[in-house]
């Protein structure tokens, strides 16, 4: 037996760009693939196959398994002038050339593909034909019903071969998967239910055969496979995130920014807090003028891991976009914190760039050479306040104690503050190795706290930090 289809209609999205062509096997209900083919040519006016069918009855003598273009019906196109392009209906292109035949209305239409240079196409797209002798037992595997596309979700991470989704504004605590090898295809019954709609999911990452998923509140690791099924457990530390992009995978496991510090997981065992010097600006404090995040923008913070150290952006202060920079490595257990913000980081292991997408629509290249897009870069070492003999008590500051190595032609400013107050700034220069200065405080400086402020000249070079302190007296009642 032969079958035909005609008229398959070439679809107008760009994407599609064929066809799949099914039957029903005898007594059959289940729809059977018989071909999958490719579309030759796009629409419009200059397809790039060859047309060959011209009238409906000739599609009978279309090659066997071939798709063939149809030539669309000779009404569906007229001939026009430079004048008048869709006023004539020659039937022939010299014929649109004479004025005589640029207004006439008689009712010839273009019959032949070379024609088709001044036409007018008025059918939206070209038209096919598929002939197919291929007997039951030749049909291709059942058609699949449930080749769902994905609801809309804004979150997505691939897992033992599938697709992973979250975000469904319908139902936020619903983890979606695709069927494996097949991301296109999310079967409607392919979801876990997680925990309750107060509680959305906010974080997808795999990690060591496990998939991460963080909510608001909590955070899971998802297991299993597609023939025996997947599940999903709650880890043990609960803490969750709100800080979606904050969330990446390293070999230091998973870290993350939660309302109270920035931590690693494993999702197995206790999750370890590495904020340290910076718990401040999760506590709302303001410290050595060092502003805290703004909670009601957490999900605007940004991170990524890039050779063994941990950054990310975060909004401070009354800021609802990320301004502030902070770095934490895992080899000195130290922050460093710069005045720089941006929407996005991401590290890109093929070109080994840390980019940073900042909020102006710019992507900026991190961590490479000594300059920041050819200035200078500054610096500030900020140290935490201390307290002198007792918290309660008043002491009388003589000296600082500078112990620092000066590059040549660096200028290193010290500022003194005692009790958020300035009281003194002095200045070192080149020392030509390794000092331990002893620089005097004015007479009459009183308080109970101090912090010190260093800063470099822009050429600053080889300079270092190894110390500071404050030299004072205890004052107590007699």
């Amino acid at each position: 037996m032969r079958l035909l289809w005609y008229n398959l209609q070439d679809p107008l999205d760009p994407q599609v760009n064929g066809f799949g062509l099914y039957r029903s096997a005898v007594n059959g209900v289940i729809e059977l693939l018989v071909e999958r083919k490719h579309i030759g040519g796009r629409s419009g006016a200059f397809p790039s196959v060859e047309f060959a069918i011209c009238h409906p009855w000739e599609a009978a003598d279309c090659t066997n398994q071939e798709l063939v273009p149809v030539w669309a019906n000779p009404t569906q196109f007229t001939i026009g002038t430079d004048t008048a392009p869709t006023a004539a209906t020659s039937s022939n292109t010299w014929e649109s050339s004479p004025a005589v035949h640029g207004n006439n209305a008689d009712t010839y239409r273009a019959t032949q593909p070379w024609e088709i240079t001044l036409y007018e196409i008025n059918q939206p797209h070209i038209t096919w034909a598929f002939a197919s002798t291929m007997v039951d037992d030749d049909l291709g595997a059942e058609v699949e019903f449930d080749n769902d596309p994905p609801v809309g979700n804004h979150l997505c991470a691939t897992f033992q071969e599938h697709i992973f989704a979250a975000g469904d504004p319908d139902n936020p605590h619903y983890l979606w998967f695709s069927k494996r090898f097949r991301p296109e295809s999310f079967p409607t019954d392919n979801f876990i239910e997680i925990g309750t709609a107060n509680d959305p999911i906010t974080s997808l990452v795999p990690i060591a055969g496990l998939l991460g998923m963080f909510t608001r509140d909590t955070k899971y690791r998802v297991s299993g496979n597609a023939s025996t099924g997947f599940t999903h457990y709650e880890a043990i530390s609960r803490r969750g995130t709100r800080a979606t992009k904050s969330v990446v995978p390293s070999d230091q496991g998973i870290i993350f920014l939660a309302n109270d510090g920035v931590y690693t997981t494993n999702l197995i065992g206790p999750d370890k807090k590495i904020n340290g010097k910076i718990e401040s600006i999760f506590t709302g404090d303001t410290v050595s003028d060092e502003k805290p995040i703004n909670q009601d923008a957490m999900d605007q913070v940004a991170g990524t891991y890039y050779k063994n150290k941990y950054y990310f952006t975060a909004p401070v202060g009354t800021s609802t976009t990320p301004n502030r920079m902070f770095i934490y490595a895992f080899d000195t257990e130290e922050w460093t914190v710069f005045d720089l913000g941006g929407g996005s980081m991401l590290y890109e292991p093929d070109t080994d760039f840390l980019v940073l997408g900042g909020d102006d629509s710019f992507i900026y290249v991190c961590e490479i050479g000594v300059s920041d897009n050819g200035a200078a870069v500054s610096a500030e070492v900020r140290t935490k306040d201390f307290q002198g003999g007792s918290y309660n008590t008043n002491n009388l500051f003589l000296y600082i104690k500078a112990d620092v190595e000066v590059a040549n032609g660096t200028t290193l400013t010290i500022k003194f503050y005692v009790d958020d107050e300035l009281t003194h700034t002095k200045t070192i220069t080149y020392t030509a190795g390794r000092v331990n200065n002893l620089l005097p405080l004015p007479e009459g400086t009183f308080g109970k706290r101090w912090r010190v402020h260093v800063t470099f000249s822009d050429d600053h070079g080889a300079t270092i930090i190894y110390g500071v302190a404050a030299v004072f007296l205890p004052l107590a009642s007699s």
